[in-house]
């Protein structure tokens, strides 16, 4: 059954996971700016120090209001009856994906290397995904029939893939334009999002 509360908090928990995605990209992106790439000396050469701590306070912030948040919806989900299983069990998934985010910002702080931006893109993402998922299928949404759920894992699987190819170029620190950065990063997570909600609109569709 439909949680309103629970969506709202989803869907407040997917506008604070989209702010850290965005606001991490600027400041890996501002730190590569220049010719000495993802080295701590750069990271003010070419961006004003305020807009990066502005970026930065707002990173923080949102990621432990997020990490309340996402607390909250699996409280709700394995306490109310009203919510199904699949809410349960994604909202365990949230504070997973959570705890390793923040496993992985402690041991790494301000580090910029492939295989910490790789992660924090990955799992980023797919927290915003299963947040906006949330939403929608506590909005409105009925349960998923057993015979569509393969189909919507191969999509789900396809448009996470997409999303990261989108993102890779800017993850990597292959392009040199800040601007171009921000927007391949963003349009990564907005294809997901908008990947995600055709798939909870077919999940939903009469058969």
């Amino acid at each position: 059954m439909p949680s309103p509360l629970i969506a709202r908090l989803a869907l407040l928990a997917t506008a604070l996971v989209f702010a850290i995605l965005a606001s991490s990209a600027y400041l890996r992106l501002s730190a590569a700016a220049g010719d000495c790439a993802f080295r701590p000396e750069c990271a003010t050469r070419s961006v004003p120090s305020l807009a990066r701590t502005i970026a930065r306070a707002a990173h923080r912030l949102s990621a432990s209001v997020v990490a309340v948040v996402v607390l909250l919806i699996a409280a709700l989900g394995w306490l109310r009856r009203e919510a199904g299983q699949e809410t349960r069990w994604l909202a365990l998934a949230l504070i997973v994906l959570t705890a390793f985010l923040a496993v992985l910002g402690a041991a790494a702080r301000d580090s910029y290397a492939p295989a910490v931006t790789l992660g924090n893109v990955i799992a980023g993402n797919a927290m915003a995904a299963i947040g906006w998922w949330l939403y929608l299928r506590n909005r409105s949404a009925s349960p998923a029939p057993r015979h569509g759920r393969a189909l919507l894992a191969g999509c789900a699987v396809t448009a996470f893939a997409i999303s990261l190819a989108l993102a890779a170029p800017a993850a990597s620190g292959a392009v040199a334009s800040l601007s171009m950065g921000m927007t391949l990063s963003i349009a990564a997570t907005l294809t997901l999002l908008a990947s995600v909600w055709f798939f909870a609109r077919l999940a939903s569709a009469p058969r």
